[in-house]
């Protein structure tokens, strides 16, 4: 069984959180612009706790691949 998901950044979400910074376009601004914009991120779940991913942006493939890693949070007592 394939798991996958695709994280769109061209979509801004109708209302933000309380407490943090008002939304904007990932178009708007230099550095947004230039790391999000037009991208949508396509990952699979290899593991429990690893998921492996490549960026589409601009209409093509990007020529690398990323890996996320979560750990288990430390209890809390």
């Amino acid at each position: 069984e394939t798991h996958s998901i695709a994280i769109d950044y061209h979509r801004v979400p109708a209302f933000g959180t309380a407490g943090w910074p008002p939304l904007r376009a990932n178009t708007a601004g230099v550095v947004s612009s230039l790391v999000y914009g037009r991208m949508i991120d396509h990952m699979r779940k290899v593991s429990e706790h690893v998921t492996v991913g490549r960026a589409y942006k601009n209409g093509k493939w990007q020529p690398n691949w990323f890996v996320l890693c979560r750990g288990e949070p430390e209890p809390t007592n």
